[in-house]
């Protein structure tokens, strides 16, 4: 296809279907010797009804990706809180513990005594 015929920022599916239109009339010999039948005139009015398809689809499957990103997020964000949490708690535990042991050993002091 030809450099003037490119628009910039083409999308690669845009680019295609352009070339494949170029091929397609290229091969039967031109645009003064194509035979627009019901067909091509049915399959033109339903372009946009395929193109609004095809827009659903990538919107559903954008929202998707988003959700599962989301997700996982949220997911990476409570392990942390929860692995916090459990530090805090086997912290707070070992403080206990060792008061508790230096109480024994008072107890057990008086009791020797």
């Amino acid at each position: 296809m030809n450099d003037e015929c490119l628009v910039p920022n083409l999308q690669e599916k845009s680019l295609t279907g352009q070339r494949i239109v170029y091929d397609s009339v290229m091969s039967r010999g031109g645009v003064g010797k194509i035979v627009i039948d019901k067909r091509m005139i049915h399959d033109a009015r339903n372009a946009y009804g395929r193109y609004k398809d095809y827009l659903e689809e990538k919107n559903r499957k954008d929202k998707e990706a988003q959700t599962k990103t989301d997700s996982k997020k949220r997911a990476a964000k409570e392990l942390i809180e929860a692995q916090a949490k459990k530090s805090k708690i086997l912290s707070d535990c070992s403080e206990m513990s060792a008061q508790l042991d230096e109480r024994i050993v008072e107890l057990k002091n008086i009791l020797r005594s």
